[in-house]
């Protein structure tokens, strides 16, 4: 018997492995046309406000596609639903490649954005779901750490293949490495029996016994969840903006890479440290710490960048460089506890639809912080207008926090996380 759960527990561990990666592939594509946005804008000779509209339809993409992957998980599956989510992710992260103007990109990430929203959504159910309570809160939380994980990889990818083949090659490498992920998710089976099954013992790829989402026991987590999350995400999005604001500083594309490679390295320990935390302090005080700091480190930038736009200087950069670090854990580590919270907030029968409802609304504030981003980084506000909408948008997310009501208590014990 020991033998027997000990082989399933390495399997069901193997698969959840294996989502992550997706995930971490997700987070690449979500970021990667950020990253060559500077090659783009100057290839096509558009403004950052034009290309905002290929970095805004992705978005919009992405809620619709987390609204449907929520619904039609809860309907027919979440695994069926995550395969075929990152094939079409797959195929039009590559197609992207073919793009030869703003309109046809725009169009192509649009449907990107659909299959990255069922695939985040599907992604978090399914691999949540086989876990028992106590597990689902750290597995929630880990979660968080692929975004930023896959915008190290994304500036790894445009380091080393940009320079010699185009920016356009990059997004096919992309695209390969989610379908090969694909392929190696499709063969492997279900997590089940040694991970603590939810729905008493039913197999993962079915769909759960469908259950209200819309509920006077709901309403506090409906609203606050998603609030919290919108302003979370507007913070996030706003940070894609980094290597545009560093080029609008005058620094190469190169280096303007670099800054946002320091903040996706310390976007990834966030959530490292939240996933062992967070049954120990619980998400209302880790939470709200970290969204207090948050707004101290946006207001901190916004002065900083000031002064080194009116005087640059390799001290001044380098305090630009350690903020935008700081926030890159910030946001990590806000994002991170609200997956654990959604992962552990919601019925089985209902997860799906309140995963997605929460990151359809958190999209919405990742729309606004794209369209707002390149309205004033083109306006005489620059990046220190940025900083501070962003510090704003970071108090609608401490409401958020206060108004929900399922937060993972503190001192909870994580003993039966695997068993």
């Amino acid at each position: 018997m020991r033998g027997v759960l000990s082989k399933g527990l390495k399997g069901s561990c193997l698969v959840i492995a294996v989502v992550l990666i997706a995930l971490i592939l997700e987070g690449l594509d979500v970021q990667l046309l950020s990253m060559v946005g500077p090659k783009v804008i100057q290839e096509w000779q558009i403004s950052n406000s034009a290309f905002s509209q290929a970095l805004a339809s992705a978005v919009v993409g992405i809620a619709l596609g987390a609204a449907l992957g929520g619904w039609i998980g809860d309907h027919v599956g979440h695994r069926r639903v995550l395969l075929w989510s990152m094939f079409g992710c797959a195929a039009l992260t590559a197609l992207t490649a073919l793009t030869q103007n703003i309109i046809q990109m725009a169009t192509v990430r649009f449907f990107t954005g659909i299959a990255i929203g069922a695939t985040a959504t599907s992604t978090l159910v399914y691999m949540t779901q086989a876990l028992r309570p106590e597990g689902r809160a750290s597995v929630g939380a880990l979660s968080g750490a692929c975004g930023p994980a896959g915008g190290m990889l994304g500036s790894v990818v445009v380091l080393l293949i940009e320079p010699g083949h185009g920016w356009h090659a990059c997004f096919i490498a992309a695209g390969a490495a989610m379908l090969l992920t694909l392929i190696i998710l499709a063969t492997l089976p279900a997590p089940v029996a040694s991970m603590g099954p939810a729905r008493g013992g039913a197999n993962p790829d079915a769909p759960p016994t469908k259950t209200p989402l819309f509920t006077a026991k709901n309403r506090r987590i409906n609203v606050g969840a998603p609030l919290a999350f919108a302003g979370i995400t507007y913070m996030g999005y706003s940070f894609a903006w980094t290597p545009m604001i560093l080029a609008k500083a005058g620094l190469p594309l190169s280096e303007a890479v670099m800054g946002y490679l320091a903040y996706n390295v310390m976007a990834l320990l966030g959530p490292l440290v939240t996933s062992l935390v967070i049954s120990r302090i619980g998400t209302l005080r880790l939470m709200i710490t970290a969204f207090l700091i948050g707004i101290a480190n946006a207001i901190l930038l916004a002065n900083v960048v000031g002064l080194h736009q009116a005087g640059p200087s390799d001290a001044l950069r380098f305090v630009i460089y350690l903020g935008i670090g700081a926030m890159g854990a910030i946001y990590s580590i806000l994002a991170a506890a609200l997956n654990g919270l959604l992962a552990c907030g919601y019925d089985d029968g209902c997860r799906g639809r309140g995963i997605g409802l929460a990151l359809v609304v958190a999209r919405i504030g990742g729309l606004a912080a794209i369209i707002a981003g390149g309205m004033i980084l083109d306006s005489a506000f620059g990046p220190t207008g940025l900083f501070y909408v962003i510090a704003a948008t970071l108090i609608l997310g401490v409401c958020g926090c206060f108004i929900i009501n399922r937060h993972v208590p503190a001192r909870q014990s994580l003993a039966p996380v695997l068993a």
